[in-house]
């Protein structure tokens, strides 16, 4: 069997190691880590490629609930992106809170702030637990994925679900009801029908270009999409919310481009799915990801995932289907699925 997909077959079982550890052991780690919260005046989530795209799914949930801490104030949140942060940013203020996020632990940029001081306390997010950032953090939450050489899949999903379980610990809801949820995502991980996968596959590879399309958490999965596409696929791939899309990209509709809509039950559900329908008119190739019973849209291709418990679980609940969509992509195309060309796993410089 091919690396990549032994690797994506083995995502709903890292899930629930992941599940848990932090029903046991790591269990602890989360208290601690409500503890470093309840002081700060803001958390700052920081990383690079999938490890910056992921904390978005948990900030539409954190800033609509409003994060208190201890004594009441609020607590501000924000995502960085480290390399830009690293040449262009200033130290973080002595009450805030990073959050260092680096599947590896070795990430340059990510690395680098905790070494050249940016951070003067972080929380590492990390699949190595002996790596140079764990090694230096006040706080480890490992990410019990187990080994990976290809690119990012049970990596990225565990990274989703240690930041849900953080939002769960920042909205004062309760750990165990947040990782049952997580077991039962694990449980619907790859429910879903791979032939349609497969002849979606098939439509994409006769495009140019492909972009992706999520909002409001979904757009996280948007953006991890874009990124392992582009690596994986060797296509040029761009993410973008469904409002942003319409600003500009929607001229690039036509039989060249292919566009993938994730259109989870939610508040702006219909609003995603008619930009799928003005897509498809335009003769673009469309693809919409929903969980539950999809709109019947014509010239649409439907991919159906079971229902997610909540709107900020759907890009777990996508990540089986996007990694093997882009595995059958990469058939389509002519590539072995996972290889990485010109650059390394780990990115370690600049």
């Amino acid at each position: 069997m091919n690396r990549f997909l032994e690797e994506v077959r083995e995502m709903p079982c890292a899930l629930r190691r992941l599940a848990d550890y932090y029903a046991g052991e790591g269990h602890r780690n989360l208290q601690r880590f409500a503890e470093i919260a309840d002081g700060c005046g803001e958390i700052i989530f920081a990383g690079m490629g999938s490890s910056e795209s992921a904390p978005l799914a948990i900030l539409p949930g954190l800033s609509a609930a409003g994060v208190k801490g201890a004594h009441g104030g609020s607590i501000g949140i924000r995502i960085a992106d480290a390399g830009e942060w690293l040449h262009y940013g200033t130290a973080a203020a002595p009450s805030a809170l990073a959050v260092l996020v680096s599947q590896s632990g070795e990430s340059f940029e990510t690395r680098a702030l905790a070494e050249r001081g940016f951070v003067s306390s972080y929380v590492a997010i990390t699949n190595n637990e002996h790596s140079s950032l764990a090694a230096r953090a006040n706080l480890t939450l490992p990410l019990c994925a187990g080994d990976e050489a290809s690119v990012s899949n049970k990596t990225y999903a565990n990274t989703l679900a240690v930041l849900y379980l953080l939002s769960a610990v920042l909205r004062r809801k309760p750990i165990e009801a947040a990782l049952e949820e997580l077991r039962s995502t694990a449980d619907r991980l790859h429910a879903l029908d791979e032939c349609a996968v497969e002849a979606a596959a098939q439509s994409m590879a006769q495009t140019e270009a492909l972009a992706f399309v999520g909002r409001g958490p979904a757009y996280a999965a948007a953006r991890q999409c874009a990124l392992t596409f582009i690596e994986g696929a060797k296509m040029l791939c761009a993410a973008f919310s469904g409002g942003a899309f319409r600003h500009g990209p929607v001229e690039a509709l036509g039989p060249r481009l292919g566009l993938v809509v994730l259109a989870p039950s939610g508040k702006t559900q219909r609003l995603v799915e008619r930009l799928a329908s003005d897509a498809a008119a335009s003769q673009a190739r469309v693809v919409c990801v929903s969980d539950g019973l999809p709109s019947a849209i014509p010239g649409v291709m439907a991919l159906c995932l079971p229902p997610a418990l909540n709107e900020e679980l759907f890009p777990i609940a996508v990540s089986g289907l996007q990694n093997l969509l882009l595995y059958h992509l990469c058939l389509a195309r002519g590539l072995e699925p996972g290889v990485l060309i010109h650059c390394e796993k780990i990115t370690a410089c600049e």
